[in-house]
């Protein structure tokens, strides 16, 4: 299901971002789903920060968030962007 695989890409983002992030005001999902997630498949999700910029007072980072199955196939890929508390 799409929505849960983004759900547990924000989560992973959350978990790895300062408390607050992604509900502080600002924030940015976009993900897209090259292939459908099966029953019986075992997700792995991984992300990285490709930007930090720093606009109008505020710090904000750019993570690249991505989804693969077991047998190596992308089942979600996109971006997370959100303001990082100081």
């Amino acid at each position: 299901d799409g929505n849960q695989t983004v759900a547990f890409l924000c989560r992973m983002a959350t978990d790895w971002l300062p408390a607050g992030t992604l509900a502080c005001g600002w924030s940015d999902v976009d993900v897209k789903f090259p292939n459908p997630c099966r029953i019986d498949d075992v997700i792995i999700f991984t992300g990285k920060v490709v930007a930090k910029t720093h606009e109008h007072g505020r710090n904000q980072v750019k993570l690249e968030v991505l989804a693969g199955n077991q047998a190596g196939k992308l089942v979600a890929a996109g971006s997370i962007s959100a303001q990082v508390p100081r």
